[in-house]
C-alpha cells in the first residue's frame, strides 16, 4: 500500500476509508459531485506504521493505548507526553519525507492545511469534532514535517480516549491518515448545516461567515454573521449580522494576523444576498450526493467558493417544533420504513388527514386545540402528530402516559409514569361514554366487512378490463375520480379499521388483566386460519413441489439463474413449469417487496423475488411446508383454548371466549383489508405510471418514475388544466431534491422540542448482553442471529436462522419458514413480524432499540418472545 496519494489516485481506492480516513474521502467524494475543492494530497494510514516503526516507536504507542484503556493504573499523562516528545524528535523515514517533498513541490507558494482524518471519525454518530489536530498556513518542508507529527500524535489523547468510551468506538481499532491541502487564501470563510440543527428544520439551513480565515470563527475569536436560507422556498429566512471588525490574514511565514477592518466593512454583512443563494444551492447538490445531512466547511476567494470539508450532522434538536411527532405504526413496514416520495405521502396523509379527526371526534376522544396538521412529512419521513393523540385519550380514566408510550413504541424521555388522569365523576362518566361509542363502532363495523370485501375484490376483478379500454382522452378523469374516491374509499375503510381493531385490542386487555391467568393475550391470538398474508407461502411452496415431482424441471429452475427464468416468464413460455409459476405472479402481482413503496415495482411487473423463493423452496426440506405450520399453530390455538376456558371459573367462561373470538375476528379482518388495500396501490402505481408516460410526452417530467414526486394533488391540478407544466417541473424538481436529500439517513422515531436525534451505538460494542422489547410471539429460542439490512440482503438467511433486523414488510414473509426466531428495533404487537410470527410459532420480540448495532452477525442469542427478552449468549470468534 502506498504512503501517500493525490486526490485522484485516493479515488480509485476500493477501500478508500481505511486507506485514508473519513475526512479525505469526504473530499474525494466532494471532487466527484464537482464542487470546487483545493488541490491536495493525503499521507495515508500506512505512513504512521511505517514512521512508528522505523523510530521505534510500537511499544511506546502500545502502552499509551493500553494506559487509555485502563486510566485507573495512572500513569496516563507521562506515558502520552512521553510519545509526543519522541514522536516531536523523531526522524522523518525517506518515503515519507520524498512524499511530503513531491507534495510541496506541486505548489512552491503555497501555504498547507494539514488536517488529521482518522479513519473512525466524520461517522453519522460521532463526529470527532475537535478532538484531532488541524494546522493552518503552513509552509516549507520541515513546518510540513512538524504539523504532520502534530496529526498523528493527536490520536493520542485522554479526550480522543472519552470520547471513544462514550461512543463505544475502540481507539486502537483506527487510522491515522493525514490531509495536505492548498491553503485557500481566502477573503470570506465559515460553516454551513444544510438542515438548522437546533430548530430541526429540514430545508432551512444555517450559514456562518466571517471574513478571511475559518479559524476565526472556530477559535471563537469572531461572532460569525448567521443567515438562514430555505432551499425548498428559495428565500433567505433570517440573517444576524454579528461581525465586528476584525478578519484573520495568513502570513507568508505561516502565522496569522488579526487586522481591523476600516468602519464600512466592519458594518457590512460577510456575504451578499446572491452569494447566500449560491452557497444554499451548493450545499443543496452536497446534501443530495450524500443523501443525509452535512455539516460543511466553506472559503471564499476571488468570488468563488471552495469546500474542504463535508460531515454528518451528529446532532439535531427540534427547539422550534410546538408539537411532538412519531412514526409509530408508520416504520414498521409502513410508509415511514424508508425514504417516502411525495406522491405516495400524499395518498396516505389525504386519508390520515380525514380518519383521524373523524374517528377521534365520533369516539369523543378529539383534541380541545385547533389541529392544523395529523400527519407531518420530516427529513421525507411521514410522521403523526403524537401531541394530538395523547391530547385526546388523557382526557379518559386510567390514562398512564408511559404505558402508552411503550404499547405503540414511543420512546420515553421521562421519569416515572408520566402524566397519570386523575379520577373523577367527570372523568369517569367521560369513559362510559367514550366505552358506549367504541363498542357501538366496533358492533357496526362486523356487520359491514363481508360485504364490503365482496364490492372491492368484484371491482378489482374488473379492474384490468376497464384500464385495458381507457381511452388517452378519459385518461385524466377516471384518474381523478379512481384516486379520491375509488382508492379513497378502499384505504379509509382500512384505516378505519386499523383504528377498531387497536382500540379492541385495549379493550381486551384491560379486562384480560383482571382475570391475572397465567396464559397471555399472545396465547390466545395466534393460529388466524386463512390468514390473507400466509397464502404467498402457501403458494410459492405448493409450486416448487410441482416442480419438484419432474426431476428434468427441478433441475430447469435450480441451475437457471433468475434473470433468465425472468426473460421465460416474460416471453410467454409455457415449457418447465412455467406456465404454473406465472399463475402464482399473477396471484400475487400487486405485493411487492415494499408494498408502502409504491415507488417499488410490484411482483407482476418484476417477479425476481419470487423466482429466488421458489428456488429456495425446491432446496427445502419437508419440514418447512408452511400447510403443516399454520395446521400446528390452529391445532395449538384450539388445544391452549380449551385449557384456558377449563381454567376460568364456569361463570366467566361463555363471555371471556366471545370476547376471544371478537378480537381474533377483528384481527383477521385487519389482515384481509390490507390485502385489499395492497391491490388498490398496485392499480394506483399502473394508472400513474401511464400518466407519467403522457407527462414525459409533454415535457412536464423527464422520466416516468419522476411521476412519484408530484403530489397526487399537482397530478390532479396539471390533468384538470389548473396547473401549468411548468409550475409543476418546478415542484417536481424540489420535492425530488429533498427525497434525494434524505435517502440515506435515518432519522429519529420521535421528533419534538424534547427529543434529540439518537446518536446509533457501534457495533457489537455495548456492554449490555440483555435488551428488552415487546413481547410479540410466544417461544425461547437458542441461535445464530443474521443480522439484515434490509429486504435486498435477505438471500444471506437460511435455515435456523435468527433475523435481526430494523423492520419487516409483508414482502418478508415468504422468509419466515427458515426462521427460528426474528427480532427488530420496531414494531408492537400488531405489526408485520409480530402478526407472521405467531402464525408460524416463532418467538418474536419486536421494539429493541438500536438492536442491529448492539449485535453481530454469528453471535449465539436466547429470544424469549414471551417475555420480550434478546439475550446474549456467546460473542463469535474473531
Amino acid at each position: 500500500m502506498n504512503t501517500s496519494y493525490t486526490f485522484a489516485e485516493l479515488a480509485a481506492q476500493d477501500d478508500a476509508v481505511a486507506v485514508a480516513g473519513r475526512k479525505a474521502v469526504s473530499l474525494v467524494e466532494l471532487l466527484k459531485i464537482g464542487v470546487p475543492v483545493p488541490d491536495g494530497a493525503v499521507l495515508t494510514t500506512v505512513a504512521f506504521k511505517q514512521f512508528a516503526a522505523f523510530n521505534r516507536l510500537e511499544s511506546q504507542v502500545s502502552e499509551v493505548l493500553l494506559r487509555l484503556r485502563t486510566p485507573d493504573a495512572g500513569g496516563v499523562a507521562d506515558a502520552i507526553a512521553a510519545l509526543k516528545q519522541a514522536m516531536h524528535e523523531a526522524r522523518m523515514p525517506q518515503g515519507i519525507a520524498s512524499a511530503i517533498a513531491a507534495i510541496a513541490d506541486g505548489a512552491p507558494q503555497a501555504a498547507w492545511a494539514v488536517r488529521s482524518s482518522c479513519t473512525q471519525e466524520d461517522m453519522a454518530g460521532a463526529s470527532f469534532a475537535g478532538i484531532y489536530e488541524s494546522v493552518l498556513n503552513v509552509r516549507g518542508e520541515a513546518a510540513l514535517h512538524a504539523a504532520v507529527k502534530q496529526c498523528w500524535a493527536s490520536m493520542f489523547s485522554d479526550m480522543a480516549e472519552r470520547y471513544c468510551a462514550r461512543n463505544r468506538i475502540d481507539l486502537g481499532q483506527g487510522g491515522m491518515a493525514v490531509i495536505l491541502q492548498r491553503m485557500v487564501n481566502s477573503d470570506a470563510s465559515g460553516v454551513a448545516f444544510s438542515v438548522n440543527p437546533q430548530s430541526g428544520h429540514d430545508t432551512e439551513m444555517v450559514i456562518e461567515a466571517c471574513f478571511g480565515l475559518g479559524e476565526a470563527l472556530v477559535s471563537g475569536h469572531i461572532t460569525p454573521d448567521q443567515y438562514r436560507y430555505d432551499w425548498y422556498r428559495d428565500q433567505e429566512t433570517g440573517r444576524q449580522v454579528n461581525h465586528k471588525g476584525l478578519r484573520i490574514l495568513a502570513q507568508p511565514d505561516g502565522s496569522n494576523l488579526t487586522e481591523m477592518l476600516d468602519e464600512q466593512a466592519a458594518t457590512r454583512a460577510v456575504l451578499t444576498d446572491a452569494q447566500v443563494a449560491t452557497l444554499a444551492r451548493e450545499c443543496l447538490r452536497i446534501q443530495k450526493a450524500y443523501g443525509f445531512p452535512v455539516d460543511i466547511e466553506w472559503a471564499l476567494e476571488g468570488g468563488k467558493f471552495y469546500f474542504v470539508q463535508a460531515r454528518p450532522v451528529t446532532a439535531i434538536h427540534y427547539g422550534a417544533l410546538q408539537m411532538e411527532w412519531s412514526n409509530a405504526d408508520f416504520k414498521d413496514g409502513g410508509v415511514s420504513s424508508s425514504v417516502c416520495s411525495a406522491f405516495m405521502w400524499s395518498l396516505y396523509d389525504a386519508v390520515w388527514e380525514a380518519i383521524c379527526p373523524n374517528y377521534t371526534s365520533s369516539i369523543r376522544v378529539h383534541p380541545d386545540f385547533k389541529v392544523d396538521a395529523w400527519g407531518r412529512m420530516f427529513f421525507s419521513r411521514p410522521y403523526w402528530n403524537l401531541t394530538a393523540i395523547k391530547a385526546g385519550v388523557k382526557s379518559l380514566p386510567g390514562f398512564v402516559e408511559r404505558e402508552f408510550d411503550e404499547g405503540v413504541g414511543v420512546k420515553v424521555t421521562y421519569e416515572g409514569n408520566g402524566h397519570v388522569t386523575p379520577l373523577s365523576l367527570k372523568i369517569l362518566a367521560r369513559g362510559v361514554s367514550v366505552l358506549a361509542r367504541l363498542k357501538w363502532i366496533l358492533w357496526r363495523s362486523k356487520s359491514r366487512l363481508p360485504g364490503f370485501k365482496r364490492e372491492q375484490a368484484a371491482r378489482l376483478a374488473e379492474l384490468p378490463r376497464v384500464l385495458a379500454a381507457l381511452s388517452e382522452q378519459a385518461l385524466p378523469a377516471f384518474y381523478i375520480r379512481f384516486v379520491n374516491e375509488e382508492f379513497f374509499r378502499s384505504e379509509y375503510s382500512y384505516f378505519h379499521h386499523i383504528f377498531s381493531t387497536n382500540n379492541a385490542m385495549t379493550l381486551f386487555r384491560d379486562g384480560f388483566k383482571k382475570l391475572k391467568s397465567r396464559y397471555t393475550v399472545l396465547d390466545l391470538i395466534s393460529g388466524l386460519a386463512g390468514l390473507s398474508h400466509l397464502h404467498l407461502n402457501v403458494d410459492l411452496w405448493d409450486v416448487a413441489q410441482e416442480l419438484r415431482a419432474d426431476p428434468a424441471t427441478a433441475a430447469y429452475w435450480a441451475e437457471t439463474p433468475t434473470p433468465a427464468l425472468i426473460a421465460a416468464w416474460r416471453a410467454g413460455s409455457q415449457e418447465h413449469g412455467m406456465a404454473r409459476a406465472a399463475a402464482v405472479v399473477e396471484r400475487h402481482k400487486y405485493r411487492s417487496t415494499r408494498e408502502l413503496d409504491i415507488t417499488v415495482e410490484r411482483f407482476g411487473e418484476n417477479p425476481e423475488f419470487l423466482f429466488d423463493n421458489i428456488k429456495q423452496c425446491l432446496a427445502l426440506g419437508a419440514g418447512s411446508n408452511p400447510h403443516d405450520g399454520v395446521r400446528d399453530q390452529a391445532d395449538r390455538h384450539e388445544k391452549t383454548l380449551r385449557d384456558f376456558a377449563a381454567s376460568l371459573p364456569v361463570h366467566k367462561r361463555g363471555g371471556m371466549i366471545k370476547r376471544i373470538e371478537e378480537l381474533r375476528f377483528y384481527l383477521w379482518w385487519r389482515e384481509e383489508l390490507r390485502d385489499l388495500s395492497t391491490a388498490y396501490y398496485h392499480w394506483v402505481r399502473q394508472l400513474t405510471l401511464r400518466v407519467g408516460q403522457r407527462f414525459v410526452r409533454e415535457g412536464i417530467i423527464d422520466s416516468v418514475e419522476d411521476i412519484f414526486h408530484l403530489p397526487k394533488d399537482d397530478i390532479n391540478a396539471v390533468l384538470s388544466d389548473k396547473m401549468d407544466g411548468a409550475t409543476a417541473r418546478v415542484r417536481c424538481q424540489k420535492n425530488k431534491d429533498y427525497y434525494l436529500s434524505f435517502r440515506k439517513f435515518s432519522p429519529p422515531d420521535e421528533i419534538g422540542a424534547r427529543f434529540l436525534q439518537d446518536e446509533p451505538a457501534s457495533a457489537g460494542a455495548a456492554s449490555a448482553t440483555r435488551f428488552h422489547g415487546i413481547p410479540c410471539s410466544q417461544g425461547m429460542v437458542e441461535g445464530r442471529v443474521k443480522i439484515i439490512a434490509d429486504i435486498h440482503d435477505a438471500e444471506r438467511l437460511e435455515k435456523g436462522d435468527i433475523l435481526i433486523t430494523r423492520f419487516t414488510d409483508p414482502g418478508w414473509t415468504a422468509k419466515f419458514p427458515l426462521l427460528a426466531a426474528v427480532a427488530t428495533e420496531t414494531g408492537g404487537l400488531l405489526s408485520h413480524a409480530a402478526v407472521i410470527s405467531r402464525e408460524y410459532g416463532i418467538p418474536a420480540v419486536l421494539a429493541v432499540k438500536n438492536l442491529t448495532a448492539l449485535l453481530v452477525d454469528g453471535q449465539l442469542v436466547r429470544i424469549d418472545g414471551g417475555r420480550g427478552l434478546v439475550e446474549v449468549i456467546e460473542v463469535p470468534h474473531e
